[in-house]
């Protein structure tokens, strides 16, 4: 069976000249405004919720390590405090 390498219809042809960018575009609409902000809005809250709990667990790592004597988890503390900078830095 051979299948033809040719696009299908004139816009599919348009959009895919070299250098074209292809868009796709969405309804503006007030309903999908308040979809995204509610998303953003929660994306937010869940990012706040992972900067607390990785900083918790930083500390409580740190701590625990530093009072045992251990390498692992003071590393894993380090590792928490990268990964609250990193939270922020996508905030």
């Amino acid at each position: 069976m051979r299948y033809s390498t040719q696009p299908c219809n004139r816009q599919l042809a348009k959009a895919e000249r070299p250098g074209e960018a292809m868009s796709v575009r969405f309804p503006d609409t007030a309903s999908t405004r308040a979809q995204a902000a509610s998303a953003a809005r929660r994306g937010r809250v869940l990012q706040g919720a992972t900067i607390a709990w990785n900083l918790a667990e930083c500390v409580v790592a740190l701590a625990a390590g530093a009072v045992a004597g251990s390498v692992a988890l003071v590393g894993f503390g380090f590792d928490s405090a990268i990964e609250v900078t990193a939270s922020l830095a996508a905030l």
